[in-house]
């Protein structure tokens, strides 16, 4: 029987001159998707795999809001899956059309549901597995895509990403903060971002690095590094001053290489000084010019190669106030930053364009811009320009929802959006719990929902204890770095705004921290005075610390397992590190495993025997090879993790304090000791916990080692 396909013009005849292995594998997955799409482009991209581009039509606009030609990729084995389907991208000139939300891969394997699920995870994108032979009638394939789409875009939360944003059709709003930090930078002047944590600074610092590198009227080579990574936080400014050449070098080789030019600069001057053991600061200051003078020469020649009129090099620091000269355990800190700032400053100002090389800092205490004099020394960040990142205006808060909402069949009514913005404000994680509440109150949903006003106060009645913890750990981490501003806050929730003349009338600067706690969108001004912005906020601060042990139980439990999670992340982000030997010639960088050593290294690394691990060691190999570390990480216990910590240690971007090898995974194993009570339900001996070390205890030192691993 002649299979019918709906072909566009260019497709047919593509097809048409395919082999005749790559028709017969295709045929029967284009055919069942004619239902619901035209095919408007077709190869065949190796063997046995396929590629297609089908635009939508019917309905599928009013029910999944697909309105862009979809990407197709076909595997024509029936016994094997291989991640190269999932790998496959489909040419640039039509990327810029397609949907970047969904994908299909069309593969009878049983394999691959589960690997599309995980690669789909690790990779912000809904594949949809269409089974050509699940479904032999015609008649039914319309049904049969509907489930299919259904499945793939209803029931997986999209809220529920807790990653940095850095794919362009997932950065909502924020376009002003991101226009004003890149007139700054491309002025020639440096800037620094600030909010409260998980306020959305990482994901606008990327989206700016993104943009400058994709300038196609620059060599811009950026360099992004984090001040709470045990390695900065507890090293010395000259093993930042080296990894920021290091990654300079490394974005202007990879330039170079994709313009096809043979540049390739060297930095070599502040690494000998370092491995000389030379800790004079001027000398290790003159190391650090000749490099960063070396790296802006070949990037300025990289320009004139590729006609392109400007140079630039730039650094993000995030999470800078780790490095603040008035932490508690500020060690080196104390004077390192000044070292480290003094350099970088003067080295900038003795250049012959000052403007071509710019720092962006990121965190949560403005100190570092405002305040003139630290320690007795002159603050040289002082002037910096601090933009604050408040949170979203009610307008993005609402498309923030929408365009979420409506890629999982979830429609939100104007009353609705007001609803949520009048219970979280524009707190974009907190926009994201509501979100996941209202998604887990219908996951099953078979078609396409109207979410009302009503639903959105009740999914965060549902969850308001999820809502009040999340609020209490923002304010933790203000009080860590910015005490004053925490205390005002409390005292504000718990006095009203009368506190603010009662209790703070005599403090010198609580016009400064009224300001700041405005800017951070944790207050507005009512009469010049301040008040709590948010009734959830409020609520969180007034909260009694967990006096019930089923409270304490239950915070403990959520903590165990963000603990894990961490872990996992914290592994498969280093484990699947690579670096190439030629880049890695500076003190300090890390030598990677190909993806294909990492998981072998991984797999020989724990015993294959554990008595509670749920699949094989041949089945986790199978799993790696066609889906990748991640997948296998998720497949893995606690136990494993321990042991992959331990036999990977040196490869861990550890965060926080410095700690010795042996005390770190002491610490771990106790922690672990401990969540494992939690659990596993054992609530006589993790009460007898509780009685003996007090809860805030034992809550302080398992948030310790997720800290650790979170970064």
């Amino acid at each position: 029987m002649r299979v019918l396909i709906r072909f566009g013009c260019e497709a047919r005849v593509a097809f048409e001159e395919a082999d005749a292995d790559a028709r017969a594998d295709a045929a029967p997955a284009l055919a069942l998707l004619s239902a619901c799409f035209e095919v408007t482009w077709f190869r065949a991209v190796g063997p046995r795999v396929w590629a297609a581009v089908v635009t939508p039509g019917g309905r599928l606009d009013e029910l999944f809001g697909l309105r862009q030609p979809v990407f197709v990729v076909g595997h024509g084995l029936a016994r094997d899956f291989h991640e190269r389907a999932l790998l496959q991208a489909p040419p640039l000139d039509l990327d810029a059309h397609l949907d970047p939300r969904v994908r299909f891969v069309a593969s009878d394997m049983p394999l691959a549901t589960a690997s599309c699920a995980a690669w789909s995870g690790r990779h912000h994108t809904s594949v949809a597995v269409v089974a050509p032979g699940a479904c032999a009638d015609p008649g039914a394939a319309e049904d049969y895509l509907y489930r299919v789409l259904g499945a793939s875009l209803r029931r997986r939360d999209l809220f529920a990403e807790h990653e940095p944003v850095r794919r362009r059709a997932e950065f909502i709003g924020r376009e002003s903060f991101v226009h004003d930090v890149l007139a700054h930078i491309v002025g020639g002047h440096s800037v620094g971002l600030f909010g409260l944590r998980r306020i959305g600074k990482s994901s606008l610092l990327g989206r700016v690095e993104d943009l400058l590198e994709a300038d196609p009227t620059s060599v811009t080579a950026t360099v992004f590094l984090l001040g709470n990574s045990t390695r900065l936080s507890s090293g010395r400014w000259w093993l930042l001053a080296s990894d920021m050449l290091c990654g300079w070098q490394h974005k202007i080789v990879r330039a170079a290489t994709d313009a096809g030019s043979r540049i390739r600069p060297r930095v070599e001057a502040l690494a000998l000084a370092i491995k000389a053991s030379v800790t004079d600061t001027r000398r290790l200051a003159a190391a650090f010019e000749r490099d960063l003078r070396a790296l802006l020469k070949a990037a300025e020649a990289l320009a004139r190669e590729t006609d392109r009129p400007t140079a630039r090099l730039v650094a993000f620091l995030d999470e800078c106030d780790h490095l603040y000269p008035d932490r508690p355990h500020a060690g080196y800190w104390r004077e390192d930053f000044f070292a480290l700032w003094n350099t970088l400053l003067d080295v900038r100002r003795s250049l012959e364009r000052p403007e071509n090389v710019a720092f962006v800092i990121g965190g949560i205490n403005p100190a570092g811009a405002e305040q003139g004099m630290w320690l007795g020394q002159v603050n040289p960040l002082f002037e910096l320009r601090p933009i604050f990142l408040r949170p979203m205006p009610a307008d993005d808060a609402a498309e923030l929802l929408s365009t979420i909402g409506r890629r999982m069949g979830l429609g939100f009514t104007r009353d609705a959006l007001d609803a949520a913005y009048s219970l979280v404000g524009g707190y974009p994680l907190l926009l994201r719990k509501l979100g996941t509440s209202i998604h887990q109150g219908d996951p099953g949903r078979g078609a396409s929902v109207e979410v009302t006003a009503g639903q959105v106060v009740a999914a965060f009645r549902r969850a308001k204890r999820s809502f009040l913890s999340q609020v209490e750990w923002t304010l933790a981490h203000l009080r860590a770095i910015a005490p004053e501003e925490e205390r005002l806050l409390r005292d504000l929730a718990t006095g009203g705004p009368s506190a603010y003349e009662e209790l703070w009338g005599g403090v010198e600067g609580r016009e400064t921290f009224a300001h700041h706690l405005a800017r951070y969108g944790l207050v507005e001004f009512e009469d010049e005075r301040p008040a709590v912005a948010l009734p959830v906020i409020a609520d969180a601060i007034r909260r009694p610390a967990p006096g019930e042990f089923e409270e304490q139980f239950r915070l403990l439990k959520e903590l165990a397992d963000s603990v894990e999670d961490a872990m996992r992340r914290r592994l498969a982000a280093d484990l699947s590190v690579t670096v190439p030997q030629a880049e890695a010639e500076h003190e300090g960088a890390r030598v990677g495993h190909g993806a294909g050593d990492a998981l072998h290294a991984l797999l020989n690394a724990i015993p294959a025997d554990a008595k509670n691990r749920a699949l094989t060691r041949q089945q986790l190999l199978d799993i790696g090879e066609s889906s990748g570390l991640g997948a296998v990480l998720e497949s893995l216990g606690w136990n494993d993790y321990e042991i992959l910590l331990a036999k990977f240690y040196d490869r861990v971007a550890w965060f926080g304090p410095s700690m010795e090898r042996a005390d770190r995974l002491r610490a771990i194993h106790d922690r672990a000791n401990e969540c494992h009570l939690a659990r596993h339900n054992n609530r006589i001996e993790l009460k007898a916990l509780i009685a003996r070390d007090g809860f805030a205890e034992v809550f302080r030192r398992i948030t310790e080692v997720r800290e650790m691993c979170s970064g």
